[in-house]
């Protein structure tokens, strides 16, 4: 062991000198520069990364001796032969800088937004190996990257040998390009970036951009985005399996056989949206949310209650020709767009349920999928991998048209695309946690902002019609609170002679003799009931205090609707209290404790519990809080009533830890906590929205709050 640790130090000494340049060049408590370590294990990676620092340039790196050999090359790499590229050698860098994108503050140095223009491996071609080449100061190797291909020459110039001047020189291959031209090429390989300044044009994708990207070609005020005019020939099978060596390297992805049924991931409601680095923000799609299968150039589409829809979008039979992949699940949302580019979901409610549409159907209602995530691929789950590296994976193998697009996402600036949104009269936007996992089910890391106000409701009977109104006069809707289903309100506009006598029929054939809802309204018309299998959308104008919808109107029946994700968390709200269960107690008597044993004197000493039997009503409290169903509850303790309400929330996503499991936690300890608490100021710091989200410190009692 000595000997093993002894002659590892050389090495590591090494190391320290060849990063020692770099180090002292910056402060890392104030840039978000690695300050990395040299690898071990060797490698043969190349990085170029576009940097617009004091004079734009760009920056070409080698992994050669457990360092990134770097060079700045003002004018950046060219395909063309005849190009002569000037690169000055600079410090070494660490490996992980190759993965580094962002902008280093200013007053530091190199100050400026970076961006990975292009990465891939490099074969050395001379004849020694790379670091004796480069020693004698000539390198020849091939790049097989996403941009850059073929062989190249770096030649140190002899003129001043103390400016480390060196030339790259594109070999003519196959790979030549007499027409390169770099400024073609703006973008990040890895996010699909680019820079804020380049060459005077607004290169990285604004907000407004996001949102123009919607429509393909429709309108005149909206561009047709990214979509190429002609597709990319696919890469051959063996490209594509070489590809998928590299997804082990991707945190969290693992290999396993393709999962069966998804649980697609649903976001949570929020009412104000806000901008921040850690988040990435996309278009909010109103249409089909469909998962897409790929395996033996073979496609399957299922909508987001695992129902089969393959037949009913025939346009989308050849998607598995547009992933580069052999296995592939893809997430997204089936779409029909107007004229100026927004999203109809009435038109695609025409599509569901039509196998074998008509050829006039197709044509009045023309179906778009935007793919925005990627779960599985190649053999490899990524359902644990962080989402931007799952979008990066997605942009690389997926081949865009006009039938099937890449969702485009803007990093950090939520609160410009949510106005851009609005400018164009866009639904809403999703935000979504950059590192966020695909955790399946509602997640706090993902959240919709809705410009539109609509929402998905359980239809729970009918009322009698009126005056000349045939078939039924509004429909009753709800939303469930745990396993409960709790009134909302009527709708009774937005109906049509055609879509009322459809409904009348389906209605009819789940009618029920007793009331779905926890507490059954009292209305003047005559109800008649139903089992809760159907689902309207609506539109509305607010909420009433009483959790009742205001002017609501009809929209169109989810036929893909799963009456179970129809709640009020998924709204963002809390059910109301009628008709909620009820568990009174006497007093906080949990099971009994011992006493800790402390050490010393303390300013507050807990009282001893005795050990008496305990408390029937304090047990069914605590078994209540911790298994119970209702996601609701209302309880008394020592005469004061609590209302506890979203007990399923996750508060600690790692170990799956509910708010129910805290609170009955809490609940178990109280008798040894609640002592040293007495009489001493404290500051609640709340986490509305789980541990990631954001937080904030509440140092006074609210009114609605008991007295302790």
């Amino acid at each position: 062991l000595f000997f093993a640790v002894t002659s590892a130090i050389p090495a590591y000494t090494e190391g320290m000198k060849a990063l020692s340049e770099y180090r002292r060049k910056r402060r890392f408590q104030r840039t978000p520069e690695p300050a990395g370590k040299v690898q071990r294990k060797a490698g043969h990676e190349f990085v170029v990364q576009k940097h617009d620092a004091r004079r734009l340039h760009y920056d070409f790196r080698l992994e050669m001796d457990g360092v990134l050999k770097s060079w700045a090359v003002p004018k950046g790499p060219s395909l063309n032969p005849a190009d002569k590229r000037l690169a000055i050698q600079v410090e070494d860098h660490p490996f992980e800088y190759g993965k580094f994108e962002g902008t280093i503050p200013e007053g530091e140095y190199g100050a400026g937004e970076v961006i990975v223009w292009d990465r891939g491996t490099y074969e050395v071609t001379g004849d020694a190996p790379a670091s004796e080449q480069l020693a004698r100061g000539e390198l020849k190797f091939v790049l097989h990257g996403e941009k850059l291909r073929g062989g190249f020459v770096l030649v140190r110039m002899k003129r001043d040998p103390e400016k480390n001047e060196w030339l790259l020189i594109k070999h003519r291959d196959a790979n030549a390009d007499a027409g390169w031209s770099i400024e073609k090429h703006p973008e990040s390989v890895d996010s699909g970036r680019r820079l804020s300044r380049d060459g005077g044009r607004p290169a990285r994708k604004s907000a407004a951009q996001v949102v123009a990207h919607v429509a393909p070609g429709r309108s005149p005020g909206i561009s047709r985005g990214a979509a190429p005019k002609t597709r990319a020939p696919a890469q051959p099978r063996a490209a594509r399996t070489a590809k998928s060596a590299a997804l082990d390297k991707i945190p969290g992805a693992h290999r396993a056989p393709m999962p069966g049924k998804i649980a697609v991931t649903l976001a949570h409601i929020a009412e104000k949206p806000f901008s921040r680095p850690d988040w990435l923000f996309e278009i909010k799609w109103d249409g089909v949310r469909t998962i897409a299968k790929i395996q033996n150039g073979e496609t399957t589409l299922f909508s987001r209650s695992g129902r089969d829809i393959t037949p009913e979008f025939p346009e989308l039979k050849n998607l598995a020709a547009d992933v580069h992949a052999d296995t592939a699940i893809l997430d997204g949302e089936i779409v029909v767009l107007d004229d100026a580019g927004r999203t109809v979901f009435q038109r695609v409610q025409y599509r569901l349920g039509v196998t074998k549409p008509s050829a006039k159907l197709m044509e009045s209602s023309p179906i778009h999928y935007f793919v925005f995530d990627l779960l599985y691929l190649n053999g490899y789950d990524l359902r644990k991998s962080p989402l931007l590296q799952r979008k990066e994976l997605l942009r690389k193998i997926l081949r865009t048209d006009e039938r099937v697009r890449y969702s485009e996402h803007e990093i950090e600036k939520g609160k410009e695309l949510y106005a851009a949104a609005q400018e164009k009269h866009l639904e809403g936007i999703i935000g979504k946690q950059v590192d966020s996992t695909y955790s399946g089910g509602r997640t706090y890391s993902w959240l919709k902002f809705k410009i539109v106000k609509e929402l998905d409701a359980v239809i729970g009977g009918w009322t009698a019609p009126r005056g000349t109104r045939a078939h039924f006069g509004a429909l009753l809707l709800g939303l469930y609170d745990g396993n409960e289903l709790v009134y909302i309100g009527s709708v009774g506009t937005g109906f049509n002679q055609s879509n009322l006598k459809n409904l009348f029929e389906k209605l009819n054939a789940i009618r029920a003799d007793n009331s779905p809802f926890r507490s059954p309204p009292r209305l003047r018309e005559k109800i008649e009931w139903v089992r809760p299998q159907l689902v309207a959308r609506v539109k509305y104008g607010n909420w009433t205090d009483d959790k009742r919808l205001r002017v609501p109107v009809f929209l169109s029946l989810r036929l893909d609707g799963d009456p179970r994700l129809c709640t009020f968390e998924g709204e963002g709200l809390s059910a109301p209290d009628v008709g909620k269960k009820h568990i009174r107690s006497a007093a906080l008597t949990p099971a009994p404790v011992e006493e800790p044993k402390t050490r010393g004197r303390s300013r507050a000493q807990p009282r001893r519990v005795a050990a008496a039997p305990a408390n029937r009503a304090a047990d069914d409290i605590e078994k209540e809080i911790r298994q119970g169903k209702s996601e609701s509850l209302s309880i008394t303790l020592d005469g004061k009533t609590v209302q506890l309400t979203h007990l399923d929330k996750i508060y600690f996503p790692k170990p799956g830890l509910r708010k129910r499991d805290l609170l009955a936690y809490y609940y178990r300890i109280a008798p040894l906590i609640l002592p040293f608490l007495e009489n001493r100021p404290l500051v609640l710091r709340r986490y509305p929205n789980g541990l990631r989200a954001s937080r904030f410190s509440r140092r006074k009692r609210r009114k609605s709050i008991p007295n302790g």
